[in-house]
């Protein structure tokens, strides 16, 4: 499967914009997960769906302890 470029709003800086408006607690959460995103765009291919499980398991993980809501 190749990749092309991403679309406007899925680039980090989209996404970034976007959970500082949604969840403006979680971003410092996601940082790990758009350096990942960022990383993989020079990565080798094979590298690329690996990235992306990763990624798509921190995002749908939901909040840690530390950001859970009391």
């Amino acid at each position: 499967m190749t990749y092309g470029p991403p679309r406007p709003e899925h680039t980090p800086e989209a996404l970034r914009a976007a959970l500082a408006v949604v969840a403006p607690g979680r971003l410092a959460e996601m940082e790990y997960a758009f350096g990942a995103e960022e990383a993989a765009r020079s990565a080798p291919a094979a590298f690329l769906p690996q990235v992306e499980r990763k990624a798509d398991e921190l995002f749908t993980a939901g909040p840690t302890d530390e950001h859970a809501a009391t």
